[in-house]
């Protein structure tokens, strides 16, 4: 029994190669920077441009602000890269974890002296280089947001920095 192995076909210069003038900086994601769908378009903002969400009927602002951290972290993270080394081989950080040991309601568990329980555990986690920043900030009904624009009703604001 004989294994033929076939060559692989040389690519021809013109086998439908085309470059591209502004690519998708959301492909070939990795484990760690899988874009999360978001219910605000902050992926959307250029450098300098803002977004106003006004709070939601029947809620708060501090309600809206968690929400709106969460997407801005997503939002950072879509965009984020593994940072790698000379030879393209990922860079990886050790982190220690500190948490205070709670009891089953939720209080903190005491030592001596009054101090919190706390324990630790290590882990690893890539080193990521975010290509966008943003602020993020509470603003109330009235308040200038840049060039005269008062917001209707409390919300939050949400600045592309880079």
């Amino acid at each position: 029994m004989t294994d033929t192995l076939t060559k692989p076909k040389p690519v021809a210069k013109d086998e439908g190669f085309q470059k591209v003038a502004k690519p998708n900086p959301k492909l070939d994601q990795s484990d760690y920077t899988k874009s999360v769908t978001s219910k605000y378009p902050i992926d959307d903002l250029e450098v300098g441009q803002g977004l106003y969400i006004p709070v939601e009927q029947n809620s708060t602002t501090e309600k809206l602000m968690e929400k709106v951290y969460k997407d801005v972290a997503n939002a950072r993270l879509a965009f984020a890269e593994v940072e790698r080394d000379e030879n393209g081989d990922e860079i990886w950080d050790v982190v220690i974890v500190k948490t205070r040991l709670r009891n089953a309601d939720g209080t903190f568990q005491m030592g001596a002296y009054g101090k919190p329980l706390e324990s630790a555990s290590q882990t690893s986690k890539p080193r990521l280089v975010y290509a966008r920043h943003y602020a993020v900030k509470a603003v109330l009904k009235d308040d200038d947001v840049g060039e005269g624009t008062k917001v209707p009703a409390d919300g939050a604001l949400v600045v592309r920095q880079v």
